[in-house]
This record gives C-alpha cells, structure tokens and sequence, in this order.
C-alpha cells in the first residue's frame, strides 16, 4: 500500500472522535463579540456578483463557508499575535493562551485552526475551486507570516534608527488604523488591549513620532519606548500628544479615504464589481471618516464599524457558523 492511500486509510478511520480536537471551540472563542466585517465583504460581494439570481441551498451554504473561512483566517493570527504580544485580553476576555486548560498548547492549537479552515474549505468545494481557494488562503497566510516575523524582530532589536516609514510599510502596509486603535487602548472599542508602547512595536504612530520628534524628545523616547513600566508608557503617550500624532492621523486617513473615493468614481459603469461595492466596503472600512466629520479632529473617538449586509442578512450570516462548524468537525 502506498504511503499516500495509507494516509487516507488513517484519516477515513480515525480511532477518535474529531469533536474532541478544539478547532470547534476555539474558532467561535475568538469569533465572540468580535467585529465580523471580513466575512460581510464576502457575503455581500457575491450577492453583488450573482446579481438577481437567488442564493440558496448549497450555494448558500458555500458563501457562509467562505465568508467564516476569511474571519478564520483573522482567529488564527489573533491567537499567533497575542502570544508573541504577549497580551492579555481580547473581545473582553482573556486571551486564548492565558487559559488554564490551554498554555503551552495555544501555538498548535493555531496551527490546527489553520489546517481547519482547509477542512472546511476541501469538504465544501469542488477539487478545482478547493486548489484556487487554498492557493489564495496559503498566499494570504504567507504575506502575513512574513510581516509577523519582521514586525516581531524589529520590535526586539529595539534600533529606533530603524522605525523609518519605509520599514514600517515592509513590516505592515496599511495597518496605520490598526496601530492607532492599539494607541486607545479602549477594549471595548478595539476588541483587545494595547501593548504596541510596551513591546517596543514599530507602528505608524511611534515613526510618526520620531519623524517630528526634537532632539530632546527622541532622547527621551529611547529612554521609554517599549517599556512595560505604567509610567514609561504615560510618557510616550505625552511625546505623541505634545507632537498632535491623533490630528496627523485623522488627516492622513480623511487624504487615503478621498484618494480611494477619487479612483472609486473613476471606474466605468459596468465595472465589476461595481464603484457602488467599493464604496460601501470603503465607509465600513473608514467609519472615522465617513462618520466623525462632525467633530474636532483631536475629540474624535474611534467609530464602530458599519455593518454591511441589512439586518436580516446579517442575523442569517452569523446564525451559519455554528453549523459550519459543526459541519467542519
């Protein structure tokens, strides 16, 4: 017999039950309370591509698979994140890896959460859209693998010469939004609470800082940057305040959202998909912008983002997964 037939002989006649592998447990542990704004892209870009056809059956079921594979994908850099962050708490509870019955097996319980989203991808499609799907899922799991690992080793070095803007888009393009959440530190509206200060991250906002920083204040934040002491910390945020680091991002953010828009209204008519979907992705994506206009730049809080799907279609997305899961196991 064949090492591969013999393989698929042990997988067909496994002498356990998968329900008592976490995969079950752990992708709704770190789906609960969290923002699902991925998989309501997902969703809402093939009702858009399918137009007036009705969606239904397995054809449903296949866009709920999808759309909770690309919030899977999230779970599992949540928990690789948390335990190289060393953080303590996210969507208001304690962080995968702090748990009791869980520990030291957090680390593969990510690399079995991946090899679920594979499962669920495999027993759901067909062979051809299965190897399309995987090769775009590994390209997506690579990329981020990549800025994992530059994110966490310049963050160890600790050589401030090297927070420049071009390292940082190397590390992490894009992600300026996230790193000023993070600055908030605000569980209730990030979903987890900060340490970027405390580890020593190379944000947008800690370039930012040391690109208009004085002599005095660099000195000053190589002395504290990326330290775990509260008032170390009180200090950074001091350098950031002092150097109107909220303003500049808000304004940095209104320019990107009025960039994307230009190039939004410049596609043709029968564009696919649509200028229509890139907008509505666009304001979910940018609720600082589209919502807080209103406002002062310097008392603009964080806005929640804008669901994308109506109520309804909403309520039948999140009611799929434990289905899904299930299904998956």
């Amino acid at each position: 017999m064949s090492t591969l037939l013999l393989l698929k002989k042990c997988v067909l006649h496994q002498p356990f039950d998968l329900k008592c592998l976490p995969p079950s447990f752990f992708s709704k542990y770190y789906l609960r309370g969290r923002k699902t704004i991925h998989g309501e892209v997902t969703v809402y870009a093939h009702e858009l591509l399918r137009k007036s056809e009705k969606i239904e059956g397995e054809l449903k079921n296949q866009q709920y698979v999808l759309a909770w594979c690309t919030e899977l994908i999230l779970s599992y850099f949540l928990i690789v994140d948390d335990i190289e962050d060393g953080a303590s708490s996210r969507n208001g509870q304690p962080c995968w890896h702090l748990l009791a019955d869980v520990g030291s097996l957090a680390g593969n319980d990510a690399s079995m959460l991946r090899s679920f989203i594979m499962q669920l991808l495999h027993i759901n499609f067909s062979s051809q859209l299965f190897v399309d799907f995987a090769k775009l899922f590994n390209e997506v799991f690579f990329i981020c693998n990549v800025g994992q690992h530059l994110d966490a080793t310049t963050s160890k070095n600790r050589n401030y010469d090297n927070f420049t803007m071009e390292n940082y888009k190397n590390i992490a393009p894009d992600l300026r939004k996230n790193d000023f959440t993070d600055y908030y530190d605000d569980d209730e509206q990030t979903g987890k609470t900060g340490s970027d200060i405390q580890a020593g991250k190379c944000t947008w906002l800690a370039v930012s800082a040391l690109q208009r920083c004085s002599p005095a204040q660099r000195e000053e934040f190589v002395a504290h940057y990326g330290s775990w002491q509260p008032d170390h910390v009180a200090r950074i945020r001091d350098i950031y305040q002092q150097l109107g680091i909220v303003d500049i991002y808000f304004r940095e953010e209104q320019a990107t959202y009025d960039r994307i828009i230009k190039k939004i209204e410049s596609l043709p008519a029968n564009a696919v998909p649509s200028a229509d979907f890139f907008k509505t992705v666009v304001d979910a994506y940018y609720p600082n912008v589209t919502c807080g206009k209103s406002l002062t730049l310097s008392k603009r809080p964080p806005q929640k983002q804008k669901k994308v799907l109506s109520q309804d279609a909403y309520s039948s997305f999140i009611n799929s997964l434990p289905v899904i899961i299930d299904k998956g196991v």
